[in-house]
């Protein structure tokens, strides 16, 4: 085997460990440091001399057992009656639409009521009053906790494995342009780390290098197929930056997303009607907008405003207008997405409103309800529009519309098979001459190209962002942040999901992008937007635990 054989060989394998080892100590760190399970607060009930731990930023009261504090001795107390919540170093109490009301040192409240020292709470019987819970917690500098991973670490770990696939691509492909888009993504990815700690003043950087390591592998693909497209996927990058930056800074406070929320419901509305009127049809759908010498895909856009209108304060999602609100929005956006045929969007969608609903009621029952109006749906649209009926033809039939409908499916099974566990190289494979190869099939190209080791981390990569927004979102300063980190994150996961199977044969070809991979602008911004939900989600993005018998450093500040 000659050298530069050699080297290509090494660096198959090296690339996809490399990947593994960074995403894992990203995945660790950003387990280690969370707070633990103490009481921020204390409510002291007089009434029947009992103490209850208020263990959440937003915590619901009530008899119902699901509350987050269960007052079962007073049957004058509504199932869901209040919720006590923290807003920066205050507490506040607000009524749900109880019967018997909330009253605080003896005046009914209509809206959100500042507790203070000393004030009697009352909620049907019970008198109540609140009491401090004997807990530091503070803000600190960037890089003061030692418990979590150095992020300089892993920004070199992700630039060394950027450099071994485009090293790939080079020995493969021969040009040496391929490696100006990967170099300039890493001097993007150490701008923007550095602005992070300086300028943010941000203390993790472990969510940020993830989605480095997956759209570092989108943009040297990208480039393989045109240098320019590597470029336009870099451009794209730093506009998703920016648009993830100023969500972390906008949704800083909850409640200020509480008044913005009817302009999000109208900047989704709007996003998805602008492809209704101005769309030109590409590929069936009339989804792109050209503006100019530049396309975009609205529907990406307001997948980020959708978000707000899912997510919600827990005083505001206990009511049913709420979920109305959200129904009747969600069956506009479903109406312009079947005007334009972009039902891959529309089925992306529908994920993101199931996962919201059953946040919003938690009940497996709204979900089967909701999944029966969904097959009602899809049968009229059948009925409708017979063509999309044919898309269904060749789920499990891939081979006998080889030639025909399942063309690109075909191809995509027998590349995608062909590159083993570790690939042929980043640049030397065939799918990449089937149309549109580079955004409906690209998890087939990875495993051709990459291997299927490789494929199956980067989707596993994307997958454990559920996990990760599961776990910080029990402690998150707000529901919404709850709500929408869950939903974001699962809207991510069912994209790739439908992408994967619908490359795949399984399902019908959905025309969607692998998140933060497959080449498209739009897409890349969208992603990043979503990441800002999930990276709020925790307290810790905001607010840091200051670590038990250590000295107050410079620059923090207790909460």
């Amino acid at each position: 085997m000659e050298t530069v054989e050699m080297i290509a060989f090494v660096l198959r394998i090296a690339s996809p460990v490399l990947a593994l080892i960074t995403i894992i100590l990203c995945f660790v760190s950003m387990n280690k440091g969370k707070r633990e399970d103490k009481a921020l607060a204390l409510l002291y009930n007089e009434t029947f001399d009992k103490t209850y731990e208020v263990m959440y930023w937003e915590n619901l009261i009530g008899r119902n057992e699901n509350s987050d504090i269960v007052i079962e001795e007073d049957m004058t107390v509504s199932r869901a009656h209040a919720v006590l919540f923290r807003r920066n170093r205050e507490w506040f109490i607000s009524d749900v639409d109880s019967k018997a009301g909330v009253f605080v040192n003896g005046q009914r409240i209509k809206k959100n009521c500042r507790i203070r020292s000393g004030d009697k709470i009352q909620l049907g019987s019970s008198v109540m009053t609140l009491k401090p819970a004997v807990q530091v917690r503070t803000r600190v500098l960037p890089n003061t906790d030692a418990r979590t991973i150095s992020g300089t670490l892993l920004v070199i770990m992700t630039a060394f494995y950027v450099l071994m696939m485009a090293v790939q691509a080079f020995i493969y492909q021969k040009e040496i342009s391929v490696f100006m888009p990967s170099l300039t993504f890493i001097a993007v990815m150490f701008g923007y780390y550095f602005a992070s700690c300086t300028v943010l003043k941000r203390p993790e950087f472990e969510l940020e290098t993830i989605a480095f390591v997956l759209s570092g592998t989108g943009i040297v693909m990208s480039s393989t197929y045109a240098m320019e497209w590597g470029f336009k996927q870099i451009i794209s990058l730093v506009i998703g930056l920016v648009i993830y930056t100023f969500l972390i800074w906008f949704i800083k406070v909850p409640d200020r997303t509480k008044y913005q929320r009817y302009i999000m419901a109208f900047a989704a509305l709007g996003l998805v009607a602008s492809a209704a009127v101005f769309g030109k049809t590409v590929n069936g759908a009339s989804n792109w907008v050209y503006i100019g010498g530049m396309s975009l895909q609205p529907a990406e856009l307001a997948k980020i405003a959708y978000m707000f209108i899912c997510a919600g304060t827990l005083d505001r999602i206990r009511k049913n207008r709420y979920v109305v609100g959200l129904f009747i929005i969600t069956m506009a956006i479903f109406c312009m997405l079947y005007y334009i045929s972009d039902i891959g969007m529309a089925v992306v969608f529908f994920g993101a409103f199931l996962i919201a609903v059953y946040l919003w009621s938690g009940s497996r029952k709204a979900v089967a309800i909701v999944m029966l109006l969904a097959a009602a749906a899809v049968t009229v649209v059948v009925m409708v529009k017979p063509y999309i009926a044919d898309r269904f033809k060749v789920v499990g039939h891939v081979w006998e519309y080889a030639k025909d409908e399942s063309y690109q499916q075909a191809h995509s099974l027998i590349f995608g098979a062909s590159g083993g566990f570790f690939g042929l190289g980043i640049g030397n494979g065939n799918l990449r001459y089937i149309t549109i190869s580079e955004s409906d099939l690209m998890f087939s190209v990875l495993s051709e190209e990459a291997g299927l080791l490789q494929a199956l981390i980067l989707v596993c990569t994307i997958g454990g962002l559920v996990l990760y927004a599961r776990s910080v979102t029990v402690q998150s300063r707000s529901v919404f942040y709850s709500m929408a980190a869950c939903t974001a994150s699962g809207l991510l996961v069912f994209q790739t999901a439908l992408h994967i199977f619908g490359g795949l044969g399984m399902i019908p070809m959905t025309g969607l992008t692998l998140p933060f991979i497959s080449y498209g602008g739009t897409s890349m911004m969208a992603c990043w937007g979503l990441l800002a939900f999930i990276k709020s989600a925790d307290e810790r993005t905001y607010y840091r635990i200051k670590p038990e018998h250590s000295h107050r450093k410079r620059g923090e500040v207790l909460i």
